[in-house]
């Protein structure tokens, strides 16, 4: 399952335009597989544990994504 939300995201973040909307995207990818890998593993998804992976993915894609144009 990671395979494919990493490739979503990829393709999510590539084709937009803006850096900030382009790093929204891929946290958003980021903090999906977390509650479905949550899920899919038996477990109650956690909101905090989604929401700090979400934080965390979304500074480091800000700085991947700098300079797409």
């Amino acid at each position: 399952m990671g395979q494919i939300c990493s490739f979503c995201q990829f393709f999510c973040a590539e084709t937009l335009l803006n850096t900030d909307a382009a790093a929204y995207t891929w946290a958003l990818g980021e903090g999906a597989c977390v509650y479905f890998g949550d899920l899919m593993g038996g477990k109650k998804p956690d909101p905090q544990k989604i929401q700090s992976v979400m934080q965390e993915a979304f500074q480091s894609a800000k700085e991947r994504f700098k300079g797409i144009k």
